[in-house]
């Protein structure tokens, strides 16, 4: 749609009859005033203006016309049609926002052309206005941010808002400081962005940045580097980013619980290789950790304290692998001597578990379990606070799957004998709360022993 501005009416109807009434819809206007009007009404595509007319020049309407498009980022061509040629006259044109001008008389063909280029040029521009506002859109809205990175010299052509969101720096951070982005990536990942910044990557392809946020935090990022190429010349390169922590901390929290499955299954493959040695104990490190963890879930301990439980009573025995068969199956007394050797195991316990890096401190429970609060325990004589609470519910524990259970040197005594021996000794050799934990888990007939092995998660687990 053209609009045509001129005081008289003839000269109006000769210009839309020369460029083709066929082709083009035409507004047309008298003076200045009704061209603002039908320009804020209609949002022709084309203003065809004449300088001097009655009421509000041309010069005048051409700058409310400007003014009026500030807010829609749109400028429509204006083409001046004036008898006007100094100087001052074409210069306060341009000031108002005139595109270009053609002298009266009017050369209808050269008109013509002018209005053809004009009306392409705007097409053109429309299509990379709307282009542009596609772009800004997606890139506003998405999960991802863009940065368009301006190589020589270094400078940021565009950045996505929500890159503040990721970095806790805004875009206007990055635009005052070219460096930025340098500043806040991990100081070993700094060699993927030289080499961006070189142009050394020809094919996009997917590289991973630490970068340290605003408020000191680590946040992984994953790009895509896509050169911007001009006359065969790397001028840009257009990184397309998005946030990968969650997905980083998600695969290492798999990897963890991946190498506890793994560590677990060792630790019951630990424990059964001294019950092969000892046939008449068959199950007891089991068994133990099963009382040991319904104890500690008496005491509503937490779940990783209960799990470092679990772990250290399914070994608390490893150490006797050292000691000789015949002494763990001798069905009479044993000897002072054999006596010490078999003492001896929890030494060697802490010597087989001490390099291995479990959660929690696994080798000193073990170390620890036939400690007793009064100090008549061994190997260390500890006493009261000097064991660990872990310890001493796996001592309760172990005392208790051992007088309920057969041995070679005498017959079961049963659980209710093991449970007076708790009762009688708890605030003595046992610790107080431990034995009323042991006590109340009995006392409520939902535990019993099992032979069936026992399975992670040690919370998960119900008695």
């Amino acid at each position: 749609m053209i609009l045509i501005v001129d005081d008289q009416r003839f000269v109006r109807q000769m210009i839309a009859d020369a460029i083709g009434k066929e082709e083009y819809d035409f507004l047309e206007a008298e003076d200045g005033q009704q061209a603002l009007a039908l320009f804020m009404e209609k949002s022709p595509d084309v203003v065809l203006m004449d300088a001097i007319m009655p009421n509000m020049t041309g010069f005048e309407a051409c700058r409310l016309m400007r003014e009026a498009e500030k807010a829609t980022k749109r400028q429509t061509p204006i083409l001046m049609i004036t008898a006007l040629s100094d100087v001052n006259s074409v210069n306060e044109g341009f000031a108002a926002g005139v595109n270009d001008f053609i002298q009266k008389p009017i050369n209808l063909d050269i008109l013509r052309r002018r209005l053809e280029l004009m009306i392409k040029e705007r097409e053109c521009d429309e299509k990379v206005r709307k282009s542009e506002e596609r772009f800004r859109l997606l890139a506003e809205n998405a999960r991802d941010f863009i940065i368009i990175l301006q190589i020589r010299p270094l400078s940021y052509e565009y950045i996505s808002p929500i890159i503040e969101n990721i970095t806790g720096y805004g875009a206007d951070e990055f635009y005052s400081d070219p460096n930025l982005l340098r500043k806040i990536i991990y100081q070993r990942d700094l060699n993927k962005l030289d080499t961006i910044v070189a142009g050394g990557i020809p094919d996009p392809q997917l590289l991973e940045f630490r970068i340290i946020h605003k408020k000191g935090r680590v946040v992984f990022i994953e790009s895509q580097a896509v050169p911007v190429v001009v006359n065969k010349n790397i001028v840009a390169m257009q990184i397309i980013s998005r946030d990968i922590t969650q997905r980083k901390q998600d695969e290492v929290r798999r990897r963890v619980e991946l190498t506890k499955k793994v560590l677990f299954e060792t630790v019951k493959a630990l424990s059964a290789t001294i019950e092969i040695r000892d046939p008449y104990t068959s199950g007891h490190q089991n068994r133990v950790a099963q009382l040991a963890v319904a104890i500690a879930k008496e005491m509503e301990l937490d779940i990783s304290r209960i799990d470092v439980i679990q772990t250290a009573a399914l070994l608390h025995d490893i150490g006797k692998i050292t000691v000789p068969a015949e002494y763990l199956s001798k069905p009479g007394e044993l000897t002072d001597m054999e006596f010490s050797i078999i003492k001896h195991h929890p030494v060697v316990s802490y010597e087989i578990l001490k390099p291995i890096e479990f959660d929690g401190p696994i080798a000193q429970i073990v170390y620890q379990h036939h400690e007793r609060i009064d100090g008549s325990g061994y190997p260390l004589s500890l006493s009261c606070d000097e064991i660990l609470l872990e310890s001493k519910v796996i001592a309760v524990a172990d005392l208790v799957e051992a007088m309920s259970s057969h041995r070679p040197y005498r017959a079961a005594l049963g659980v209710e004998r093991a449970i007076e021996e708790v009762s009688k000794n708890s605030g003595e050799k046992y610790d107080m709360e431990v034995g009323k934990a042991c006590i109340d888990v009995f006392r409520k007939g939902d535990f019993n022993f099992s032979s069936i092995p026992f399975c992670k998660i040690a919370g998960a687990a119900k008695h």
